[in-house]
C-alpha cells in the first residue's frame, strides 16, 4: 500500500511554521497569534529552518529539526534547503546537550511513511557497558509519522537517568507499546 498524499494544508509542521513567522535567534519567541493543538514550544524560527521540542519526546530534551519548506523526504530537498538545516544541526544540538546536561545524543532522520498507528514504530537506541550502540526499529517502514523531512536530535541519558525514566510513567508507556520479541528478530 503506499503511502498518502502529503497536503501541506494537513501537516502539522507547515502549521507550525505558518504559526512561528521567522526571527533572530536570539530574541525571545512571540506566542502564535492563535493557540496551536497540541501546543508547540518553538526552539528555532529562521526563515528556511525550524526546530522545535517533539510532542511525543523519546527522552528529555528531544527536538525535531525541519525546513519550513513542506518537503516529504530528503531526497526532496534542495542543495541549499540541505546546507540550512546542516549550518543549523549542530548548533541546535551543543544548544540541547547543554540544556539536558548529557554528552551523548542521536541525530535519526526517517524517510518512509508509517502506514499504521504511530505507537506501532518505536525507535530502540542502546547502548552497551563495553561501548557498543546501535539502534533497532520495532516495525517493517522507516517509521515517518508527518509526511514532512525532520530530523530528531535525542539526547542520550546516562545508564542511572535512563534507570529512572523506565521507572516512571513515561517509561512504562514506552515499554508497553515495545514488542520485544519484534527487537529480537
Amino acid at each position: 500500500m503506499a503511502a498518502p498524499a502529503s497536503n501541506p494544508d494537513s501537516c502539522p509542521f507547515c502549521t507550525i511554521a505558518a504559526s512561528f513567522p521567522p526571527h533572530p535567534p536570539s530574541s525571545p519567541h512571540a506566542a502564535p497569534a492563535a493557540p496551536l493543538d497540541p501546543p508547540t514550544h518553538i526552539i528555532l524560527a529562521t526563515p528556511h529552518v525550524m526546530a522545535f521540542l517533539d510532542i511525543q519526546p523519546l527522552t528529555r530534551g528531544h527536538v525535531l529539526v525541519c525546513p519550513r519548506a513542506h518537503k516529504e523526504r530528503l531526497t526532496d530537498l534542495t542543495p541549499a534547503q540541505s546546507g540550512g538545516i546542516g549550518a543549523w544541526l549542530p548548533v541546535v544540538a551543543r544548544a540541547v546537550v547543554k540544556v539536558v546536561g548529557v554528552g551523548d545524543f542521536n541525530v535519526v532522520q526517517n524517510n518512509g511513511w508509517c502506514l499504521c498507528s504511530p505507537s506501532v514504530y518505536v525507535c530502540v537506541c542502546w547502548r552497551r557497558a563495553d561501548g557498543e550502540s546501535g539502534v533497532r526499529w520495532a516495525g517493517v517502514h522507516a517509521a515517518q509519522v508527518v509526511p514532512h523531512v525532520h530530523y530528531h536530535i535525542i539526547p542520550r541519558p546516562s545508564s542511572e537517568e535512563r534507570e529512572k525514566l523506565l521507572a516512571g510513567a513515561e517509561g512504562r508507556w514506552l515499554l508497553s507499546r515495545l514488542d520485544l520479541n519484534a527487537l529480537e528478530r
